[in-house]
């Protein structure tokens, strides 16, 4: 016969068992659960493995503690908010962290006590991922400056990750009543990232909205300037084996002291390169001229254009010294800046949200290497220029950007090419834009420009030059060919759309491969306009009643 237990015994037993585990549990929580300092919200987060988007880190992983750094996600105590976020940066950094995580909440970043406050910002470190949980929203504390960064990269910034979370403007409680000396009053300046000349970046899948300037500015900053004036200057031009000539309407630079590369700055790769700006007492373009410390020639930059894109020259790793020509008669009253920048340089912007910005979605200034691709870029009005892109680098260089697969909606201008060069875009809807607006403008300083397989739908294109046009289609659509040289149309797919073209200058414009349709066979919805000088058009095709050719 089998033993039988003493059913008090199993109740006894029972109740241990369940206290043990009870006790385990509690155990757990405790080491799970992220405990906020005194006066703030706890957010009983599980286990950091389990935070959305924690798994995405890359190498070292560090998780930002509230409490150790006493910031605050309720959307409070933007001071410490931002003190502690920056200090944790810095922090993490030394510590060999490559991953910055942000946990779940809302992050109030404070106003500060000035425009551009660095203390208003957070700064984000080199080679650092930060990393936001998909619920954290960065929120810019309601101000009045002019100007003001909420994620900000430096010129020493290298090797950054930005991804996640959402970035939000005050834009819709912001005090536009303000006007700070030296400023215009707009307002127009308040961004969501700010880069001043940092590189090797990356900004991916982020939410960008309700600044009152840009979502994204890219941008660049003077390193170092000297003056060449009547001084440093003789009368006489430079071969191109490097060699003094004389020639009459040249004057060449002769004194080492303002040519040489010996400022420590020099030693950074970033800053190896020099510009020249603000001339007075020059005309049309220079050349430039780089040698080594034994005085033999390296390479002459010619044709170079001040205070412009065209006029960024990189420095070669062995030069020494430069020697620059300039078009003038007389050394007597001349004075140019010569200028080394930082610009950014190698950034990408993919899968990002970015809209109901005030100015612009991105603007793209002093640059080089941009890629955008993959964004929705929407909603962009408010002042001027309104753009969902916008290249436009001032006197600084703004070369080689890719803007790919974007998705471009209800924007005053979609994308405004001012000036800068070499850009491709490809693969992008064009949308819609609010009433009044424009899609894509290449403007008459802008050089290098290819427009390809892109869908344009309901809205409309301009380029005054120096564009190749190819395999586009257009839906209720106008494209405008206003003259200049080197444009290239080949490969139109037009319904409902309208081709114009002012040939200003022989040969300037040619078209090929053009096909225009009527959906609703109105000849009013569709047809080609010629004006200007003669164009030729090669396999032109109008279909169901699109206007002839006049």
């Amino acid at each position: 016969m089998k033993n039988r237990r003493n059913p008090l015994f199993v109740v006894i037993l029972l109740l241990v068992m369940i206290l043990l585990l009870s006790a385990v549990t509690l155990m757990v929580n405790k080491k799970t659960s992220v405990i906020a300092p005194q006066g703030q919200k706890a957010m009983n987060y599980q286990n950091s493995m389990n935070d959305s988007n924690f798994a995405k880190g890359d190498g070292k992983v560090y998780k930002l503690d509230l409490q150790k750094w006493g910031v605050f996600n309720d959307g409070t105590h933007p001071e410490q908010t931002t003190k502690g976020i920056n200090t944790a940066l810095k922090w993490a950094k030394t510590k060999g962290y490559t991953t910055f995580y942000v946990p779940a909440g809302t992050y109030l970043i404070s106003k500060g006590k000035s425009d551009s406050d660095p203390n208003s910002r957070i700064n984000l470190v080199s080679n650092m991922t930060f990393l936001l949980d998909q619920r954290v929203v960065i929120q810019k504390e309601t101000n009045g400056f002019e100007i003001y960064s909420t994620l900000y990269l430096d010129s020493q910034t290298e090797n950054v990750t930005i991804r996640g979370g959402t970035l939000r403007g005050d834009r819709e409680t912001h005090d536009y009543s303000r006007k700070e000396k030296n400023i215009d009053g707009t307002h127009e300046w308040g961004d969501g990232i700010y880069s001043e000349g940092a590189r090797n970046i990356t900004i991916d899948q982020v939410k960008i909205e309700k600044f009152t300037g840009d979502g994204i500015e890219i941008g660049g900053t003077a390193i170092y300037g000297d003056y060449i004036t009547e001084k440093d200057l003789e009368l006489g031009s430079i071969d191109n084996q490097g060699k003094p000539i004389s020639q009459k309407g040249k004057i060449r630079s002769n004194n080492y002291h303002v040519e040489n590369f010996n400022n420590v700055i020099y030693k950074n790769p970033h800053y190896r390169n020099v510009m020249m700006w603000l001339p007075k007492g020059v005309n049309g373009n220079y050349d430039i001229f780089f040698y080594r410390k034994d005085g033999s020639f390296i390479k002459a930059d010619r044709n170079q254009h001040f205070n412009s894109t065209w006029g960024f020259s990189r420095i070669p790793d062995d030069a020494d010294y430069f020697r620059v020509v300039f078009n003038s008669k007389t050394v007597k009253n001349i004075e140019v800046n010569r200028m080394t920048v930082a610009i950014t340089e190698n950034m990408t912007i993919k899968n990002c949200d970015i809209g109901y910005n005030r100015r612009q979605g991105i603007t793209v200034g002093a640059s080089e290497n941009i890629k955008i691709i993959n964004n929705k870029i929407h909603h962009i009005k408010g002042t001027s220029p309104q753009s969902g892109i916008d290249i436009e680098p001032g006197f600084y260089p703004a070369i080689n950007t890719l803007i790919k697969s974007n998705k471009f909606l209800n924007n005053k201008i979609h994308i405004v090419l001012a000036y800068g060069g070499n850009t491709t875009i490809t693969d992008n809807y064009f949308g819609p834009n609010i009433s009044g607006g424009l899609g894509l403008s290449v403007n008459p300083n802008y050089y290098g420009t290819t427009v390809d397989n892109n869908k344009f739908d309901h809205t409309n294109f301009i380029t005054w030059g120096n564009t190749k046009f190819l395999n586009n289609k257009l839906t209720f659509s106008l494209a405008k060919f206003e003259g200049g040289e080197n444009v290239i149309v080949d490969g139109v797919d037009g319904t409902d759309s309208n081709l114009e073209f002012t040939q200003t200058d022989k040969d300037g414009i040619i078209v090929s491969n053009v096909m225009l349709t009527s959906s609703k066979g109105n000849k009013n919805t569709c047809g080609i306009t010629v004006s200007g000088k003669p164009l030729h058009l090669t396999n032109i095709t109008l279909l169901k009643e699109c206007k002839s050719i006049r």
